[in-house]
């Protein structure tokens, strides 16, 4: 090919890679607007209670549809090891389903806003979900030395069988 070929040629992709930045400028800019405004409306909604009331109700679902058990342990503790036992922070990824709103509003929340208190908020709010709910405090795994340090204390929440009572 002559050289001036090879210019058309450059001069014909540096044009349509204008045009075609011009065109999706205005777009990109749009999206990015809108986006920011959803994330500024769901970080005025994710208020810790509100949090906790759609965690509460996610953690119902994934308790009632788990074939594991109808009970759950979570441990309060400074430092929990995170193959066996779960804390209150990873309990809002591990009970809840992957696009749920409970987990799109929990994670604006940062991560010094979920902590004991928080997950103090979430366990009465699953309290009141319905009869058949329950939370005790237990002192289960205090004896354990090795895995957790800082122990306070465990939740054992979860949902009763529905017996007939003869």
């Amino acid at each position: 090919m002559k050289p001036s070929t090879h210019k058309r040629i450059k001069s014909i992709k540096s044009s349509l890679r204008n045009t075609y930045y011009k065109a999706v400028y205005p777009l990109a800019w749009v999206i990015d607007k809108v986006e920011k405004y959803k994330y500024k409306r769901l970080k005025l909604n994710a208020t810790p209670e509100y949090v906790a009331k759609l965690l509460s109700k996610d953690i119902y679902k994934y308790i009632c549809k788990s074939s594991y058990g109808n009970d759950v342990y979570v441990v309060i503790a400074d430092y929990v090891n995170r193959e066996n036992y779960i804390d209150p922070y990873r309990a809002i990824e591990y009970f809840t389903k992957f696009k749920s709103k409970a987990r799109k509003v929990g994670r604006v929340l940062e991560r010094r806003d979920v902590n004991e208190d928080f997950f103090k908020l979430v366990m009465e709010e699953f309290n009141k979900i319905n009869i058949y709910t329950f939370v005790n405090i237990v002192d289960k795994h205090k004896q354990d030395k090795w895995d957790i340090k800082g122990y306070k204390y465990t939740y054992h929440f979860g949902v009763k069988e529905n017996k007939v009572i003869e």
